[in-house]
Order: structure tokens, then sequence, then C-alpha cells
């Protein structure tokens, strides 16, 4: 009987996403399957890469988030 189940690998492991009805101790045979992302998904990502480079003053933006977080935006609590 053949059953497809989908799992994660982590520190050396396969854990399955669902549960399985199979006996404690059973022996399976395992065959894998990589899901990934297609390689035009990866290349849209890499041409989009920069593309606000030039769209605003970044180390300006920088600078009023830095001083917002120095000043604050809200009183100080009474003590």
């Amino acid at each position: 009987m053949t059953v497809h189940v989908r799992a994660r690998y982590s520190k050396g492991v396969l854990t399955p996403l669902e549960p399985l009805e199979l006996e404690e101790g059973a022996e399976v045979d395992v065959s894998l399957d990589r899901a990934s992302r297609p390689p035009e998904s990866r290349d849209a990502i890499l041409a989009a890469s920069g593309g606000w480079s030039d769209l605003g003053d970044w180390d300006a933006f920088k600078r009023i988030i830095y001083e917002a977080r120095l000043t604050g935006s809200r009183p100080w609590p009474d003590r």
C-alpha cells in the first residue's frame, strides 16, 4: 500500500505533518520528493531586488526613525 504524507525535516528527523495509521515500531520504505519553489519564482525575486533603491532618500528615512525612537512619540508616564 502506498500513502503520500507530507513531512518536515528538522535536526536529522522526518516528522509527518499529519497522523499516520501505523502500528508502533512498524518499518516502512520512504521515497523523497523535495517540495521547492519553481526556479522562475527565484528569478523573479532576484529581478525585483533593488527596485525601490532610487525612490526615496533612505538615509533621511533612517534618521527620522532613529530620532523618533530617541525622543519617543508618547509623553513620559506620571510617577
